[in-house]
């Protein structure tokens, strides 16, 4: 794999109290192609204990090497019947035969909101909100058998008991909250800092596409 990338980013000080902030990402990988990806944010300064952020940005995550090429055989014997078990790289006849794509990469849209304050001399609190949607992350699907309505006849044609494979398939929304309290003064002839932080996730699958190959077989091509 050969990539390359370019970024850029500015910031400006629309007035004292508002700052806005832009970037800008591109990027080439030899396998699956270009990406681009963008970010604002904002900040509100009220006054010197209160300020307001805010953020959107896109990202995504390129399929990994073992992601893309990796491959394994297992031989098993079951009631004296020997056949193959396998995980089939993406770029296999066996892959391409029953419809499984090659790999793209994962993409996101975030979202944050939040302040920091300062409550006290020597007390500082940090509360940020977030969304973050990710579309197509890349997963290995369950196991597929010679008995499959669909594609069992495939595997049969290439020796195959049973094979996975890695695809993009899910679409998940992940909504959290990040809560950072600090407080730092003097004990004694030393310094005193403590620093709480708690995040709260609640993760959820929106939708698991599958290939029209595999069409209403959504638990076996996403198990959970």
């Amino acid at each position: 794999r050969k990539n390359w990338a370019a970024y850029a980013d500015a910031e400006f000080d629309i007035t004292k109290s508002i700052l806005i902030a832009g970037a800008v990402r591109v990027e080439n990988y030899s396998d699956f192609g270009w990406t681009d990806n963008y970010k604002l944010a904002t900040k509100l300064k009220l006054n010197n204990n209160l300020s307001f952020r805010g953020s959107w940005s896109t990202g995504f995550r390129a399929p990994s090497l073992p992601q893309a090429y990796f491959s394994s055989t297992f031989t098993n014997v079951v009631a004296g019947q020997i056949f193959d078990q396998v995980i089939a790289p993406n770029t296999s006849l066996l892959a391409t035969e029953v419809g499984i794509p090659r790999l793209k990469e994962e993409r996101s849209n975030n979202f944050s909101i939040g302040f920091v304050a300062k409550i006290a001399k020597k007390f500082n609190l940090t509360v940020d909100a977030y969304q973050i949607k990710v579309k197509d992350r890349i997963v290995l699907t369950g196991l597929f058998d010679t008995g499959d309505d669909q594609i069992g006849t495939i595997l049969q044609s290439l020796n195959v008991g049973a094979a996975q494979f890695f695809t993009n398939a899910v679409d998940t929304k992940t909504n959290g909250v990040d809560v950072i309290a600090t407080y730092g003064g003097n004990l004694g002839s030393g310094k005193l800092n403590l620093t709480l932080a708690a995040n709260f996730n609640d993760i959820k699958v929106q939708a698991v596409h599958t290939t029209p190959q595999l069409a209403g077989k959504e638990e076996i091509y996403f198990g959970v």
